[in-house]
C-alpha cells in the first residue's frame, strides 16, 4: 500500500468527522474545497486505491464516498497522533527515577513562589 498524504489523511478525518458511513456518503467537493482538483482526484485515488473509502453511486454530479471501516480505524489513529496530550498524559510520562524527584522540585518552588508573592507582592 502506498504512503497516504496529509491530504488524504485530511480527507480520512473529515469523512469520520461527518459520519459519512453507509447512509450517509460525503461528496469530494465539498468534503475538500480549499484543494485544487487535480490534488483532490488524486487523493481520491489513493484512498479508494487502498480501500479506506468506497464510492457510492448517486444520481448528480461529483464524487460521493464513505468511509470503510478499514478508512475509519486510520482516521482514528491518526486524530489520535495529532491531538495534544493532556496534563494527566504528561505527568504520566515523565520517569519515576530522575523525573520524579525534579516534579518534586518543581512543586517546591512553585508553592515557595506563591507564598513569596503573597508575603511581597502588592
Amino acid at each position: 500500500m502506498s504512503e497516504l498524504t496529509a491530504t488524504d489523511i485530511g480527507l480520512l478525518i473529515k469523512l469520520r468527522d461527518g459520519r459519512h458511513f453507509k447512509a450517509n456518503p460525503g461528496e469530494l467537493n465539498l468534503l475538500m474545497p480549499d484543494v485544487e482538483e487535480p490534488e483532490r482526484l488524486a487523493s481520491f485515488r489513493r484512498v479508494y486505491g487502498a480501500g479506506l473509502v468506497k464510492k457510492v453511486d448517486r444520481m448528480g454530479e461529483g464524487i460521493w464516498l464513505r468511509i470503510t471501516d478499514a478508512g475509519l480505524a486510520r482516521a482514528e489513529n491518526a486524530a489520535e497522533a495529532k491531538r495534544a496530550p493532556t496534563l494527566r498524559e504528561r505527568i504520566r510520562s515523565v520517569p519515576v527515577g530522575k523525573g520524579a524527584w525534579d516534579l518534586v522540585k518543581l512543586g517546591i518552588a512553585f508553592a515557595l513562589g506563591i507564598v513569596a508573592n503573597k508575603y511581597f507582592g502588592k
